[in-house]
């Protein structure tokens, strides 16, 4: 096996997939969550974790949602997220699994199940600290009391195996996203309003994109 990639993580292909620099604009984004259930808002408690391996982006995010995952579904879209990581016991739990699902393939991300144990923060801080250098300071205001945030990158740092590279450490940048500061559109929203390019579109200039 030369090379591994996934949907959204085609950082060992640009070579193959991209002609030059300026080809790779729409770069992929993975993205992790970690989802509970929150008794006192009556709603689900939503961390995420997402990933430009492309471009070198990492960053996270934390809210509360309707029983509906309308604001997850909105964040999902505005990311431009192509791939979706998830634990593997939240899909076989018989109401956020099918949540999940469902949401997914709206959105045609694609679904990656990873163990419970992938979702451990033991190491959080020090690999957020390697990957992340002198950005690294910025992290603990967005990672307050965001324990299912934080659960979500521990999990996608291991899956995109990010420590593995030691060249890379130090050259990514934390973006901090709030949910609650954007627009929120659905999926279906955004086919409608043709905002960004669709499979198949014969012209790029077809979409607003």
């Amino acid at each position: 096996l030369v090379k591994r990639g996934s949907p959204g993580n085609l950082e060992g292909f640009e070579d193959v997939i991209f002609d030059g620099p300026g080809e790779a604009q729409d770069t992929p984004t993975a993205v992790c969550v970690q989802i509970s259930n929150d008794a006192q808002a009556e709603g689900w408690r939503v961390g995420i974790a997402y990933c430009d391996n492309t471009l070198k982006h990492l960053g996270v995010t934390e809210f509360l949602d309707s029983e509906h995952l309308n604001t997850l579904e909105a964040v999902l879209v505005r990311l431009g997220a192509k791939e979706c990581v998830v634990a593997d016991d939240k899909m076989r739990a018989p109401v956020e699994g099918a949540k999940i699902r469902d949401l997914l393939e709206r959105c045609d991300v694609v679904l990656t199940e990873r163990k419970r144990a992938d979702f451990n923060t033991k190491d959080i801080d020090q690999d957020l600290e390697r990957l992340l250098g002198e950005q690294h300071k910025f992290v603990p205001q967005q990672a307050e009391g965001n324990k299912n945030a934080m659960a979500a990158a521990a999990c996608l740092i291991k899956y995109l195996e990010l420590m593995a590279d030691d060249e890379t450490h130090g050259k990514f940048k934390f973006r901090a996203f709030a949910a609650d500061g954007h627009m929120k559109l659905d999926s279906a929203a955004m086919r409608a309003l043709n905002l960004l390019p669709q499979p198949g579109d014969a012209n790029k200039n077809m979409s607003v994109y």
